[in-house]
């Protein structure tokens, strides 16, 4: 049991950046680090995360930087960089370019210091190209006394890739050859898979299917849910065997459903009693607001339906179809268009109808 501060042990909403305080994953580490512990035979290898909203990928791929070094065979020749693209300094090419470079470049060990200069002439460009990206990368082989592999941790891949405007398929192309010559290794995170993404955005880039490692996140075993439960027991307000089991039946294996739960029971022993009606009531409350895309599921399938239609009637006029006020208009014009022509269609039979039935 891990040393951990005074207080409530259990936190949910942001990711775990305290390595103290993370939990289980130990099948999904041992698949993530068998891929990436391949730099010391010259072949690198990238791996894609896919697990649905609030199941734990950010804390995954943010623990995978703190604790490689205790993971892999030559851990000194690896160089972290961990970029969540829902920041807005993401959100231009150049900007991603230069903001991972820093971030390798801030990672180096101390004698690379060739390779530190040459990284900040590239990233003091008044803009940085791709060919110049890729040249950058390649001077981890080659500007170090041993070569030093890359690997980048891009987190809530999504945001990329919605904006095919700004990450064209010449991006993907880009690092697909980089990670082909074994000079970069990518670990990606995301909701869908990587070949549903690209299909969505009509992305035709074959670095969407060629990641070697495909790994799903879901629940917490049985083990890890109770190992991460029973920290209750050592707080300054612990937890009995018996707390610990309600948890786990109203939260079940869900890290972040089971986080809460461990929360509300150390609010609720403050009191002489804890009421489990009202405490369950109030885990339900929470999750709800928390998972309110998935409890209305028919409403956001519907309305990516109605995107998408108005996605592919905006690409066969011509236009662009990565405004999603466009999409949505057209969407419901074709729709509105189609009900009036089944309409006419239906109204221009009844006279025949009625004929028929009364001849």
């Amino acid at each position: 049991m891990p040393n951990l501060p005074p207080g409530n042990p259990f936190a949910y909403g942001p990711p775990v950046k305290d390595p103290a305080r993370f939990v289980g994953r130990a099948a999904e580490l041992r698949r993530v680090f068998a891929a990436l512990d391949t730099a010391h035979t010259g072949q690198l290898q990238s791996v894609s995360i896919v697990g649905p909203r609030r199941i734990g990928k950010s804390s995954l791929l943010y623990h995978l930087t703190q604790i490689y070094g205790q993971r892999v065979t030559q851990p000194e020749r690896y160089v972290f960089v961990h970029a969540d693209l829902e920041a807005a300094k993401y959100e231009q090419l150049d900007s991603l370019l230069k903001g991972l470079l820093n971030g390798l470049r801030d990672a180096l060990p101390p004698d690379a210091s060739a390779l530190r200069q040459h990284l900040r002439d590239a990233t003091n460009d008044r803009k940085l190209s791709l060919a110049e990206f890729e040249t950058a990368i390649e001077q981890f082989s080659r500007l170090s006394a041993s070569p030093l592999y890359p690997v980048i941790c891009l987190d809530e891949f999504e945001q990329l890739v919605k904006h095919p405007n700004e990450f064209p398929d010449r991006v993907y192309d880009s690092w697909r050859s980089l990670m082909n010559a074994s000079h970069l290794t990518l670990v990606i995170a995301s909701a869908r898979p990587l070949h549903e993404l690209s299909q969505a955005q009509s992305l035709t880039s074959p670095f969407f299917n060629i990641f070697s490692e495909f790994i799903t996140l879901g629940d917490l075993t049985d083990d890890e849910a109770w190992e991460l439960i029973i920290r209750g027991q050592t707080c300054d307000q612990p937890f009995t065997e018996y707390d610990c089991l309600q948890a786990l039946e109203i939260a079940g294996r869900h890290p972040l459903k089971l986080q809460l739960a461990g929360k509300l029971i150390y609010d609720a022993k403050a009191e002489p009693q804890i009421n489990w009606k009202v405490l369950k009531r109030e885990h339900r409350r929470i999750a709800d607001q928390i998972f309110q895309v998935e409890k209305h599921g028919w409403k956001t399938k519907a309305k990516k339906m109605i995107l998408a239609l108005g996605g592919a009637v905006n690409e066969w006029l011509g236009r662009s179809r990565d405004d999603e006020t466009s999409n949505w208009i057209r969407g419901w014009t074709a729709i509105l268009a189609f009900v009036i022509l089944i309409a006419i269609i239906v109204l221009g039979l009844w006279p025949i109808i009625i004929w028929k039935i009364f001849k």
